[in-house]
């Protein structure tokens, strides 16, 4: 394989990322929630049951927790571009966190 060559490289790709991206996805949620949570009257447990109880985050666990497995697969074979992909979500992941925050401050 050589490495510049962008068609060789992606042909290396064997499992994808969609199950990390999917537990990313996940942590980033409960990261913001708990940063919200502590902006406030602090992070009670009455907090944590009415996240777990929300439909959308019970499906987010749900899609997480089914490829749980796969993840260290997804992350033997990362490419470059996965590499980058992964790197973007999370930064912008962090960014809505951050803004998140910063509202809640103003507020």
């Amino acid at each position: 394989m050589c490495f510049n060559c962008e068609r060789c490289e992606m042909s290396q790709e064997k499992q994808g990322i969609k199950e990390t991206m999917e537990v990313l996805a996940l942590v980033g949620v409960i990261a913001g929630f708990i940063a919200k949570e502590l902006q406030g009257d602090g992070l009670q447990l009455t907090d944590a049951v009415k996240l777990v109880l929300k439909p959308d985050f019970q499906a987010k666990l749900a899609e997480a927790v089914s490829g749980v497995t796969s993840i260290a697969g997804e992350i033997e074979d990362l490419s470059k571009y996965e590499v980058l992909d992964l790197s973007e979500f999370v930064l912008k992941t962090t960014r809505g966190i951050v803004e998140t925050l910063a509202q809640a401050r103003a507020a």
